[in-house]
């Protein structure tokens, strides 16, 4: 009974601990999941993301005090509560872009004065109304220096408020949409005076030559989205004598028009000038404008060729024809570094663009989308590229040729192949869609290849690469998609050695070749961190894949047909970006999950895109879901992927961020039941003990009779009944009650001491032959009996003795409810509980009588004499 209560005890505490676990569990859970916010902690940045989360509004509790840089971009915030950020005393940045916001309330950003950047841009804010832009709502801002209030709303009547611009004297950059037809900064705007950068939009369709007279220290002028453009003065930017950057995008004011207004700028130094679709609008001009447009003549580029400009962009401007020497001049063969000629149609223009080929210190050339047009959106690898520092050129090349000195591209045949000369200071050659059909089956050596380190070829026909390519030592970026690379080489990549980017999306890589040959293929590429295989309809990759490129760092699988992480993860270590968008992944098995999680624990955490597979969220994906809501690991789409249940209804993960719901789904009914059983067998195993602990003697006994040939004794054995022992002094319960009901009611022989012992006979030697000679025996204990009489101690001894295994249970104690307690040790040692009985009244009650009969009847199976009535 005592191991029976210990186990019990040591279970419930089991079941409380665990519910106690549970229950902390939850808890912090659910405290986790109460910010839809990430914190990221730098040494000297605390950042709070909450972009793209969905957020209607803003809850204060979610910024740490410390928090240094708040992003709520891409939500659907309408509202910004006064003392919103009261508590984040130490902001720098907050950025609440591409929101539905059309209400500031005045003190909505009291407390934080140490902020230096504001971002509002683009969401439904009137800053000329007082109720959607209050007048003193940036007043606490004092500190600030980058003000973006551009929302692309179209105001076309109102001032800027005065108030607005009196108080931020340190602001240096500034976005700010014009509020009326005619585009005018008064002279509010001279408090601005650190003010170096400048950003327009709006409705404005007058520019006047007074239009920037209160900002003429500006150095970065951007204006973009005036699509209504009517007159622009020919002395629009005679004032701004400082400016360094000039960009005009979607300015509808025709091509002519455009390069006619840089007259201000003839002769000076600038770093960058950005034209692009500032092309006639077609509801606005005559064809022949926007015909003469389309050409563009020296003439028309004077004042442009004329400027020490480093850089140069004049894209989707719907020109056809660049004549002669309109792109070039003796300045810009000094000055300029990079131009970019994309997204316009041009036809006719080869002289033009070999001109182009003598500016002997050109860097970078883009001459994308000259043919066709690329429609689809790629993904962006270049944010992740940086060029290094310019490389020391070999001395050997300074003695070259005027001739190849001067040449961007020359090509020369001979046996072998082709050899190609690069310029000396190409760093940078993006020419995507430069051909329609081109095939890699001959040999290409480039001479001078050491200097270029990206290389842009994709969507340009190119099949059938056969030959590598040499001389590309320095090369790091490769853009080859969209070609067709159906037939490639193992050994094509091999003289790459400093390779770092390859984008090979939408090559028609042969899946046969990549599942026996993927690993050759990029062997020799040691320094690769980026790649790109994405739309390629793979399914298998080869199993030494990646062993040779260590330092893999990003990785995109999209648009394939992979079910599993197709590659060994153990061979990527540096792995930190990995998209598997759009296959046929069902789960992530549980290496792949510890593999993601230790990637996770890095310095840049570990980023992995998921969307467009139909996951499982059935009960056989239990512990994949778990993970996907506990895990380090950064997903897409916020982690929420459509899924398919056990049912084959399609649904998403966010479903499951209880995951008790789905567990008791999955494994309810199969634990109820194994509870259940648990319970019966607890329950059996209780009773066993109670039946085995009350008849331990009958059962063992029963275990000899049944193996050992052992029989127990019958009252058909015994010569006598009963055996009564009482007291001297209290002989009349004994003698006339007890004695009665065994032989009147029993029909029971019964032992007195008194009556049947002899005078002549000893009375020790009568008790031992009495009790030995009778089936059962009765001890009548009462105070007198227990306390007094001086057979006591000999007769309930002789009683124990008496007992043997051929007839157990054979002593029958009464005793008196008040003296149940004095009973001797060695009595309640030798008779089972149920043998002792507790008598309230010395009279003969239905109980006692029907109690007695129990113990003291043999049974009806037995036949004897002595059998009860």
């Amino acid at each position: 009974m005592n191991n029976l209560h210990y186990t019990l005890k040591i279970t419930i505490v089991l079941l409380i601990c665990t519910c106690h676990k549970i229950v902390i569990a939850d808890y912090n859970l659910q405290k986790l999941q109460s910010s839809p916010c990430s914190i990221t902690t730098s040494s000297i940045d605390v950042t709070v993301d909450c972009t793209n989360r969905g957020i209607k509004q803003i809850n204060p509790t979610w910024f740490p005090k410390n928090a240094t840089k708040i992003f709520l971009d891409n939500n659907r915030i309408r509202t910004v509560e006064n003392f919103t950020f009261q508590h984040v005393a130490h902001l720098l940045v907050l950025s609440l872009t591409y929101n539905n916001i059309d209400t500031i309330h005045v003190n909505a950003f009291l407390g934080i004065e140490t902020l230096q950047v504001l971002n509002l841009e683009f969401n439904k804010i009137d800053i000329t109304s007082n109720r959607s832009f209050p007048k003193l709502v940036l007043h606490p801002l004092k500190n600030l220096k980058v003000l973006k209030l551009r929302q692309g709303l179209k105001i076309k009547t109102g001032d800027y408020p005065v108030k607005y611009f009196t108080c931020q004297s340190s602001l240096t950059n500034l976005s700010i949409d014009t509020v009326s037809d005619l585009l005018y900064f008064g002279p509010e705007f001279l408090n601005f005076t650190r003010l170096t950068r400048l950003e327009l939009g709006g409705s404005a369709n007058n520019i006047t030559s007074k239009t920037f007279e209160n900002v003429k220290r500006i150095r970065e002028l951007y204006v973009t989205g005036l699509d209504k453009i009517v007159w622009i003065s020919r002395n629009a930017f005679s004032a701004l004598h400082e400016l360094d950057v000039l960009h005009l995008e979607n300015v509808y004011c025709g091509v002519r028009k455009a390069l006619s207004l840089l007259w201000s700028f003839s002769g000076r130094n600038m770093s960058s000038i950005v034209l692009s679709q500032i092309y006639h609008n077609y509801y606005t001009s005559d064809q022949g404008l926007l015909k003469n447009d389309s050409f563009i003549y020296p003439s028309m580029t004077k004042y442009l060729t004329s400027i020490c400009l480093k850089s140069f962009s004049f894209t989707n401007n719907k020109v056809f024809v660049i004549v002669g020497e309109a792109f070039y001049s003796s300045v810009w063969s000094s000055c300029l570094r990079e131009i970019d000629l994309s997204e316009n149609p041009l036809r006719g223009t080869n002289w033009a663009l070999i001109k182009l080929s003598t500016l002997r210190n050109l860097e970078f050339v883009v001459i994308e989308n000259l043919l066709r047009v690329r429609y689809l959106k790629k993904f962006n690898w270049e944010k992740y590229f940086s060029l290094t520092e310019k490389s020391s050129v070999d001395k050997s090349r300074k003695n070259a040729t005027e001739v190849e000195t001067n040449k961007t591209i020359l090509k020369t045949f001979g046996q072998s192949g082709w050899q190609v000369y690069l310029l000396n200071n190409v760093k940078v050659f993006r020419a995507a869609r430069m051909t329609r059909l081109t095939s890699f089956d001959l040999t290409v050596n480039v001479v001078r290849g050491e200097r270029l380190q990206l290389i842009d070829i994709s969507d340009s026909g190119f099949n059938n690469f056969t030959k590598p390519i040499s001389g590309f030592t320095g090369l790091r970026f490769v853009d080859l998609s969209s070609n067709q690379m159906s037939v490639v080489t193992e050994n094509w990549f091999d003289y790459l050695p400093k390779l770092e980017t390859l984008v090979l999306s939408n090559c028609q890589l042969d899946g046969n070749f990549m599942a026996k040959k993927s690993g050759r293929l990029f062997s020799k590429l040691k320094s690769l961190q980026r790649l790109d295989l994405s739309t390629n309809s793979l399914t298998i990759l080869s199993e030494d894949m990646f062993v040779y490129n260590s330092h893999l760092k990003m990785l995109r699988l999209a648009d394939n047909r992979f079910n599993v992480v197709p590659f060994n993860l153990k061979y990527t270590p540096n792995l930190t970006f990995l998209d598997l968008t759009n296959n046929a992944l069902v789960t992530l098995d549980v290496e792949t999950r510890q593999m993601l999680d230790q990637f996770a624990q890095g310095n840049e955490g570990f980023q992995l895109y998921l969307d467009g597979n139909i996951l499982s969220c059935g009960c056989e994906s239990l512990s994949f879901l778990q993970w996907l809501m506990s895990t380090n690991v950064t997903f897409d789409k916020g982690g929420i992927f459509p899924c398919m249940d056990q049912n084959g209804v399609v649904t998403n993960t966010s479903t499951y961020r209880n995951l008790d719901v789905l567990w008791r789904t999955c494994w309810g009914e199969f634990f109820l039941q194994i509870s259940l059983v648990v319970i019966c067998l607890i329950i059996i195993g209780l009773l066993s003990t109670f039946v085995i602990n009350k008849k331990l003697t009958y059962i063992s006994h029963y275990v000899i009779q049944l193996f050992g040939g052992f029989k127990f004794q019958t009252a058909s054995d015994y010569k006598t009944g009963v055996f009564i022992g009482y007291a001297e002094n209290d002989y009349r319960f004994a003698c006339h009650t007890l004695r009665s009901f065994v032989e009147d009611n029993l029909g029971m022989t019964s032992y007195l001491r008194d009556r049947d012992l002899l005078p002549s006979t000893d009375i020790a030697r009568g008790i031992v032959d009495a009790i030995n000679s009778s089936w059962r025996i009765v001890l009548v204990f009462n105070k007198t009996f227990l306390l007094n009489d001086d057979w006591m101690m000999f007769t309930f001894r002789s009683a124990i003795y008496a007992q043997t295994p051929a007839n157990p249970n054979r002593v029958i104690v009464l005793v008196d409810e008040n003296h149940a307690y004095n009973l001797p040790t060695e009595l309640l040692n030798a008779v089972v509980e149920d043998n002792i009985v507790v008598v309230r009244h010395w009279v003969m009650t239905y109980e006692l009588r029907e109690k007695l009969k129990t113990l003291l009847c043999p049974g009806p199976k037995i036949k004897t004499l002595n059998k009860c009535i």
